[in-house]
């Protein structure tokens, strides 16, 4: 890509990449919490539209982070297990 189109298309492509995606995490998040939001409308009938809103994205966002950290340590025993398993099998 550096060739044919010259030095300045390899920085505007990755930061249109970096703005696509970012945008389309956005869009993910609020859509999730869009049904949080009228999932909770029983808790949260108290709020305003827009403070219910607020509060169904920052549950969405404490949820994915959570669920982002865990997941890490989840996968450091789940490759210990494997292995494991690996291991065992190696030797009949």
């Amino acid at each position: 890509m550096r060739g044919a189109s010259g030095r300045g298309c390899v920085p505007f492509t990755a930061g249109l990449f970096l703005l696509t995606r970012a945008a389309a995490d956005g869009v993910r998040v609020f859509a999730i919490a869009i049904v949080v939001g009228i999932a909770l409308s029983g808790l949260l009938h108290g709020y305003s539209d827009l403070g219910r809103d607020v509060t169904a994205i920052a549950i969405v966002i404490i949820l994915t982070l959570l669920y982002t950290f865990q997941g890490r340590h989840g996968d450091r025993d789940l490759d210990r297990r494997c292995a494991i398993v690996r291991l065992s099998d190696r030797n009949p």
